[in-house]
């Protein structure tokens, strides 16, 4: 009950900081500008991260892939204002000594509102705010599409310019409804864009709160009630016409507890109108 009060007096108050809400970084959209993103992600396990953070071998030999295809749309909504939705599709494959299950779900949908609260072209600093939602899958089955609750994550974002280079920091915090633990999230990243080359490299950084339930389960297998996750990338795009572009990002996970450890890939094509 008392972890109920404190979830819905954090969304009061993440609601009222961000009531006009938008997507990623400070440096917002502009007004009437749209960014569509269709793209794959792979991503494969043979170890987990334990308790105690530490790399071990899974069970039985083993072995998880998921291969996550999805599509993503920002829009300007105004100068100060960009709105971000994201709809992916999972095919999950677990095998190990014994058996095998593969299964294929449409997974969460994202919403993103991102609100730049002062600044201009060289620096910036807004506020996100995020709400994540099950769609149509089971939550119960061996291989769901997500943890099938709603969360709730408001995030404070900086980001300054200097040159063909821009540096960005964020914080904040993720509410997740039901029997997961809360997240604490943080990271940061150093982008470029030189010609008709863009990329970058930056931490996502997640952190337990420790205010799980006592009978809270894992169901996503990438990670537990109660995680930590340290999330490394890198992004090299290539930008083929004025409105057309690609890139192909690497993600690794060079910390952890009580989630997967592994690496994943992503290849998407950008389209702006």
């Amino acid at each position: 009950m008392l972890r109920r009060s404190v979830q819905l007096c954090l969304i009061i108050v993440l609601l009222l900081a961000t009531a006009s809400g938008a997507r990623a970084g400070a440096f917002t959209l502009p007004e009437g500008e749209f960014v569509g993103m269709f793209g794959a992600q792979y991503f494969n396990a043979y170890h987990t991260f334990n308790e105690n953070g530490h790399v071990t071998r899974g069970g039985a030999n083993l072995y998880y892939r998921d291969i996550t295809g999805f599509v993503s749309l920002d829009a300007g909504v105004t100068d100060n204002f960009e709105f971000h939705l994201l709809l992916p599709g999972r095919w999950q494959y677990l095998s190990n000594d014994f058996d095998e299950h593969t299964s294929f779900a449409i997974s969460d949908l994202t919403a993103e509102g991102t609100v730049k609260l002062a600044g201009g072209q060289r620096a910036a600093i807004a506020v996100t705010l995020l709400g994540k939602f099950p769609m149509f899958y089971d939550r119960n089955a061996t291989l769901p599409a997500g943890d099938g609750q709603i969360d709730l994550e408001s995030r404070l974002l900086t980001a300054a310019r200097a040159s063909f280079f821009t540096f960005n920091l964020f914080g904040g915090y993720r509410v997740r409804f039901g029997e997961p633990a809360d997240i604490w999230r943080y990271g940061g990243s150093i982008n470029f864009n030189y010609s008709i080359v863009f990329g970058g490299v930056g931490l996502d950084g997640y952190a337990s709160a420790r205010n799980q339930e006592k009978d809270a389960v894992a169901r996503d297998f990438m990670h537990g009630p109660d995680y930590a996750l340290g999330l490394l990338t890198i992004e090299l795009g290539l930008q083929f016409t004025q409105n057309l572009g690609a890139a192909l990002l690497s993600q690794y996970t060079a910390y952890g507890r009580n989630a997967a450890y592994g690496g994943a890939y992503t290849l998407s094509l950008i389209y702006s109108f």
